[in-house]
């Protein structure tokens, strides 16, 4: 979506798959001026107006994984560190955007 946005062209339509143990995000664009927020840019306008349920799964494994890296974090005493803070705030900005 960065690509498309820096050099002219308008993402038009998209979704997601899941397919062999892999999600892909399928993106549609011509030529065009786009302009995504740092959400969009990250989930995807169209996702996330949609909202599809592989997408939903995707994030929501990846907020997992992110809680999985924090629990060892805690456990290792390391909450004060800049990484576990960093992973805690994408952790609550999947969380905001799925909830």
């Amino acid at each position: 979506r960065t690509w498309l946005q820096d050099n002219g062209y308008a993402l038009i339509d998209e979704t997601m798959v899941f397919d062999d143990n892999h999600y892909y995000e399928v993106l549609v664009a011509e030529p065009g001026v786009t302009e995504f927020t740092a959400q969009q840019l990250k989930f995807g306008p169209f996702n996330l107006a949609r909202r599809p349920e592989v997408w939903q799964t995707r994030w929501q494994q990846e907020a997992d994984r992110i809680h999985t890296i924090m629990t060892k974090l805690a456990a290792a005493e390391k909450t004060a560190t800049p990484a576990y803070h960093a992973y805690q705030a994408a952790r609550d900005h999947i969380l905001e955007v799925l909830a």
